[in-house]
């Protein structure tokens, strides 16, 4: 829709916030949960356990529901980067010769963030499942919930530049979509998790800046 009366027009605004957040949320199931499995096993297990001891059940559907409201309120910000991008395009034309430009510099700042710090440790919570029950635990329903979501925090700290990097080449193109899924379930699940994290950052940041460059 043009985003120019998508701006004056607010129910239109709306429905396509509506939609691009059904999708969004769609994506993360498709796309997160498989590498969310170890975790979602992990706490099932220890109540299971519980059970059989007598104690109380939490089913794991309320872990995952906390799981799931956190990536579905990150397509919140998601949608007003898009929209916002898209508006601007259309009332500056010229901005949309730096579409390269802007899409390299997204792609290289991608790069530098799978090197740093905090993605590494947002990761480091996210690849042992044990360790996060045992850091995180909390009993009950309330408790599951806010274990999932704060699993899904660290997710989101360790994807979501990754994330923005499909918004910028495109939320539907299902090569770069797959790309990110298999990048992501090889840091959570592969035992050379982190040297992949590693090369993919030093790639990304120099296909980036080769982008950018091409740009101007």
């Amino acid at each position: 829709m043009d985003p120019a009366a998508m701006a004056t027009s607010p129910p239109s605004l709306l429905l396509q916030g509506a939609l691009f957040l059904g999708m969004w949320t769609t994506m993360m199931v498709a796309m997160m949960f498989p590498t969310a499995a170890p975790m979602v096993y992990t706490f099932a297990a220890i109540y299971r356990s519980r059970k059989e001891q007598g104690a109380a059940y939490v089913p794991s559907w309320v872990f995952l529901a906390g799981y799931l409201l956190v990536w579905a309120a990150v397509g919140i910000p998601g949608f007003a980067a898009s929209w916002g991008l898209g508006a601007a395009a259309h009332m500056f034309a010229r901005l949309g010769s730096y579409g390269p430009l802007a899409m390299g510099a997204i792609i290289s700042v991608a790069g530098l963030y799978q090197l740093s710090p905090l993605k590494y440790a947002c990761l480091s919570h996210c690849r042992t499942p044990l360790g996060f029950i045992l850091h995180h635990w909390r009993d009950g329903y309330k408790g599951a919930l806010q274990m999932g979501t704060a699993h899904a925090w660290y997710c989101v700290g360790c994807c979501w530049m990754l994330f923005a990097t499909m918004l910028a080449v495109g939320v539907m193109n299902l090569a770069w979509m797959g790309a990110v899924t298999l990048l992501i379930f090889a840091e959570k699940l592969l035992p050379q998790g982190v040297l992949v994290s590693r090369v993919t950052g030093a790639l990304l940041l120099v296909g980036g800046l080769v982008m950018a460059i091409s740009g101007l």
